[in-house]
């Protein structure tokens, strides 16, 4: 199957969408389809190759890149629209059977404005957190070209449904881990060791973005109730608010942000891994509905303490494979927390079962997931398009 995978970010980024997409790509060209990932162009410097953002992930370059020029200086929604508008006039001279892309302005411009068919993908509940995108919304999701919706969770998919998109036109898809990333396997005491964390005082870690978005204000009100721990916070860049704020608590460590395969040691390194247990993501920010990282947590299997958030709760279950507890009580928090550090049997329990629930949840799994709904869906079309010739991959 040919695929066009249309991404409006200047590859590669540290951010997890860009992420998730080069998992993606690199996944799908493993299962034999043919991938070209058109990514924005900024600047008159050599544009990166699929080697590049392979190689800035840790993937295999198993897709094609296409970087298109895009206004340097522009605002970000005018940089969206250039980006769309380039993604047409590409389609222009390509055939491919399928055009995905996670942007509503790039699907809803090549529904309107070319025959190839648009698979979006979404993260989030957009008709609920964003009444006001409704219309476009219904006229996007019943648009005759819409293969269907990749939607991130149950609750997002829900939201998209209840917007008009028909059940059939659906494919509920959980985020997904890569085996080989968490190699090599290190003990605790190998992984301090090797990050500097102190090997005898326990550690508690969080890993992602370290700003106002993410919940972590939950996380400083925790740190002061479990003095005795060391709580980690992985993914520092610049001095935010909540930086500042960690900076004034005796048991906060900030470390700068890492590569994706170097943030893996700190994993490794941790008693327990921490979701912010705050509703703040979901409800307020809108930015992060079953966090990307909840899969690479699994995957380190270590204990995780989370929220119970409708969205968490579609992928981790109380005393099965979390320790969960109710959003924005950092008391309620603190007693669980507390728990789980006095506790290495059950640290060992929950984080073997987290380890073992994520084994068959792999990229290439939710590749070969997508690539069936796409052909089921193609094999409806009255006028599926002719695939564009074979390319040799570089």
């Amino acid at each position: 199957m040919r695929i066009v995978c249309a991404n409006d970010q200047p590859f590669p980024l540290a951010e997890a969408d860009c992420e998730q997409i080069a998992e993606m790509v690199s996944a799908l060209g493993a299962e034999h389809a043919d991938v070209e990932l058109w990514t924005l162009r900024l600047g008159r410097g050599a544009p990166p190759t699929a080697d590049d953002v392979a190689a800035y992930y840790g993937v295999e370059p198993s897709f094609r890149l296409v970087a298109l020029p895009g206004p340097t200086r522009a605002p970000r929604w005018a940089q969206k629209l250039v980006h769309a508008r380039r993604c047409v006039e590409a389609l222009a001279d390509r055939a491919p059977e399928v055009l995905w892309t996670r942007n509503l302005a790039t699907a809803a411009l090549v529904l309107e404005r070319t025959r190839c068919p648009v698979l979006f993908e979404t993260y989030r509940p957009l008709a609920h957190q964003y009444p006001a995108l409704r219309p476009v919304l219904g006229r996007l999701l019943t648009h005759r070209r819409l293969l269907g919706v990749v939607a991130h969770s149950r609750l997002a998919g829900a939201s998209l449904c209840q917007a008009g998109l028909s059940d059939d036109r659906l494919l509920v898809a959980h985020n997904a881990r890569s085996p080989g990333r968490m190699e090599p396997v290190l003990s605790v005491p190998e992984a301090r060791a090797q990050v500097g964390l102190p090997p005898d005082r326990p550690v508690v870690l969080y890993a992602g973005h370290v700003n106002e978005t993410k919940g972590l204000e939950s996380l400083l009100d925790l740190a002061p109730l479990v003095p005795d721990a060391l709580f980690v916070l992985v993914g520092v860049v610049g001095r935010n608010a909540v930086v500042r704020r960690a900076e004034r608590i005796s048991n906060v460590r900030l470390v700068t942000r890492r590569s994706v395969r170097g943030t893996v040691p700190y994993l490794y390194a941790a008693d327990v891994l921490v979701i912010p247990p705050s509703k703040r993501p979901l409800e307020h920010s809108k930015n992060t509905v079953v966090p990307l990282k909840t899969f690479v947590y699994m995957a380190a299997g270590r204990a995780i303490l989370g929220p119970r958030t409708p969205d968490v709760l579609e992928v981790l279950r109380d005393d099965h494979n979390a320790a969960l507890v109710p959003p924005d009580d950092p008391a309620a928090a603190a007693a669980r927390l507390s728990r789980l550090l006095a506790r290495e049997d059950l640290r060992r329990r929950l984080g073997a079962q987290a380890l073992a629930d994520s084994a068959g949840n792999t990229w290439r799994a939710r590749a070969r997931r997508m690539l069936a709904f796409c052909e089921a869906r193609l094999s409806r079309a009255p006028d599926r398009p002719v695939a564009m010739p074979a390319r040799r991959r570089p």
